[in-house]
């Protein structure tokens, strides 16, 4: 009798190792503890933190050259060779029925920690003289996940401990995006958004506030305007992105002023800039309690030629903040038509409209230029 019988099994090869290290490594900057969820159209990895975001990307089949995954009865439910005729479905986000039918074609679920998994698959990138294939083996509750490299020279195996207990919900509790009552929607080139982010965690930032503006300019011409705006020690810095229909794809807001602001904890914002790095292109949404980035990756020169991509998915909480409304009229009343960042502004009391600053005097009376970000 099989031995495996009654057990969840996976067996998956691919030589994509560089984009397979790199997009789980922007995982662990979120949290190192996953819940891994194998299908049979891939491997989800899930993590949060503070249960206040959420970072979540799933391998797909066609990142391997082979995938076979068996049910719990030992029956092969799907193998996938490299010369099977693909889909050609080239959609990066994913909508509440297409998640509700992948987690019902889902068997084995276990928790582990990412972190040696990522430092392996490292190490062999590094080290690599010729084309490595790795090979993901999991045999049910109970056994480890492994991994096993295979070069022309020589065979390495890794196992990993696995755990049963869940320590977060895989189904997305608490992080459902009301489909239904989406305040602002938009897609964006990923390395734009990235030069705005990359640097704000560096000068402590408190708060993130994300303004989006549709309204009709003269002569009923629209002009989209989308903003970061960071509020920090240094006080408020704003980063206007470009408005060109070549990077700022699309923007959409619901509100009929046209007019949208949110806030968010600046700290856990900027932990998904290393996946925004990676990527391409961002396509974002926001209802009332949440935003939803959708990163599409392609990074890597290894991956196969007909690879979609890999989609990283990171939701966070939104949180209130007395400078909403202060943030809201200073940004109507300034018109910020070149990109980069533009101004700085010294907190003064909340509510109030804050100045705009230049320089700043130290003790001696010396002019001292501050940068917006350093």
């Amino acid at each position: 009798m099989d031995s495996n019988a009654g057990m969840c099994v996976l067996s998956a090869t691919t030589t994509s190792l560089v984009h397979m290290a790199s997009m789980l490594s922007a995982l662990t900057v979120i949290n190192t503890r996953v819940v891994v969820s194998i299908a049979e159209d891939g491997l989800n990895f899930i993590t949060e933190k503070n249960h206040v975001c959420r970072g979540e990307l799933t391998l797909e089949k066609g990142l391997f050259t082979t995938y076979t995954y068996s049910s719990p009865l030992g029956k092969p439910r799907r193998t996938r060779e490299k010369c099977d005729e693909d889909s050609d479905d080239t959609d990066y986000g994913c909508d509440s029925d297409d998640e509700a039918d992948d987690a019902e074609s889902i068997d084995a679920k276990f928790s582990m920690d990412l972190r040696s998994v990522v430092e392996s698959l490292s190490l062999v990138n590094r080290t690599q003289v010729s084309t490595t294939h790795c090979t993901m083996i999991y045999q049910g509750y109970g056994h480890p996940f492994v991994l096993v490299f295979e070069d022309s020279k020589i065979t390495e195996r890794c196992e990993f401990a696995t755990y049963v207990n869940l320590d977060l919900d895989p189904d997305n509790y608490g992080f459902d995006l009301n489909q239904e009552e989406i305040l602002l929607e938009g897609i964006i080139k990923a390395d734009v958004l990235y030069d705005a982010l990359k640097d704000l965690k560096d000068i402590n930032t408190e708060e993130i506030f994300i303004y989006a503006s549709t309204r009709d300019k003269t002569n009923n011409v629209r002009e989209n305007v989308l903003a970061i705006v960071a509020k920090s020690e240094m006080g408020i810095s704003t980063f206007n992105l470009p408005n060109d229909r070549s990077i700022l794809e699309k923007l959409h807001i619901k509100s009929s002023e046209k007019v949208d602001v949110s806030c968010y904890n600046g700290i856990l914002f900027c932990l998904v800039t290393r996946a925004m790095k990676l990527s391409s292109k961002c396509k974002f949404k926001r209802d009332e309690s949440l935003l939803s980035i959708n990163m599409l990756s392609t990074y890597g020169n290894d991956i196969p030629k007909d690879y979609y991509g890999t989609v990283f998915e990171f939701k966070l909480l939104q949180q209130m903040s007395d400078w909403l409304g202060t943030i809201e009229d200073y940004m109507k009343d300034h018109s910020l038509n070149q990109p980069g960042p533009q101004h700085i502004g010294q907190v003064h009391n909340q509510g109030q409209h804050f100045e705009e600053l230049e320089q700043d005097d130290d003790d001696d009376g010396v002019a001292i230029d501050v940068p917006v970000f350093l």
